[in-house]
């Protein structure tokens, strides 16, 4: 039953980290669509981005 119980904590935590990790690539892509298309608008501000990454880490610690 230890053995079963402890594969399964380590079955849960690499989810944990995959789910992780894919949940860093689609923010860090989209950041990256917003960058392109900040780059190419007059009317955008460079602290938008940063602005993005700040809240969205906020929001990963919690």
């Amino acid at each position: 039953n230890e053995k079963k119980y402890l594969q399964s904590l380590e079955n849960r935590t690499f989810q944990e980290a995959v789910f992780s990790n894919l949940t860093t690539t689609n923010f860090l892509e989209q950041v990256n669509k917003k960058k392109a298309l900040s780059s190419n608008s007059a009317a955008s501000s460079a602290e938008e981005p940063t602005e993005e990454i700040n809240k969205r880490i906020e929001e990963i610690e919690q």
